[in-house]
């Protein structure tokens, strides 16, 4: 039941098993942690994109269609944004180009928009900028909430 390590100690195998054990199980939450996040920032990303939708467009869509919208455009913009990174990363481009990259993504995103949502592309880039300004105010309403709950278990503690 033992092994030998590079230092050529023995070591129990059991004790090794259970630690390898140990390490996949903190993959797997970890996995399930990010993946969990992943699921509840693009729900929230549908409502509101949904939101944006019925005020830019004056037009209501169902939830799947919202989120298959979200899905798309999250994939759009890994699919032209990430090639471009590694192009300006390693042509050694300044950080400036970072905006360009934005743009791009942008564009990518308010195409996938215009196809699903059947609008024109100006219009879905106001339905991304509408989003942008929703999420803005909901990050910062989740900070007020936070620094308040940190204010009141400061004074309770």
């Amino acid at each position: 039941n033992y092994i030998v390590d590079k230092n050529l100690q023995l070591i129990n195998k059991d004790n090794v098993m259970e630690s390898l054990g140990d390490l996949g199980f903190g993959l797997a939450i970890g996995l399930a942690l990010g993946l969990g996040v992943a699921l509840i920032a693009l729900l929230v990303a549908s409502i509101i994109l949904r939101a944006a939708t019925k005020l830019v467009l004056k037009q209501d869509i169902t939830f799947g269609m919202s989120f298959a919208t979200v899905l798309l455009g999250i994939i759009a913009t890994v699919i032209v944004s990430l090639p471009a990174s590694i192009v300006f990363g390693l042509a050694g481009a300044p950080g400036i180009f970072e905006i360009l990259i934005w743009i791009i993504s942008f564009s990518a995103t308010s195409g996938v928009y215009m196809f699903m949502l059947k609008t024109d592309f100006w219009k879905a880039s106001l339905i991304q900028i509408v989003e942008y300004l929703a999420l803005v105010i909901c990050a910062f309403l989740a900070g007020f909430l936070f620094s308040v709950l940190g204010m009141i278990f400061s004074l309770v503690a």
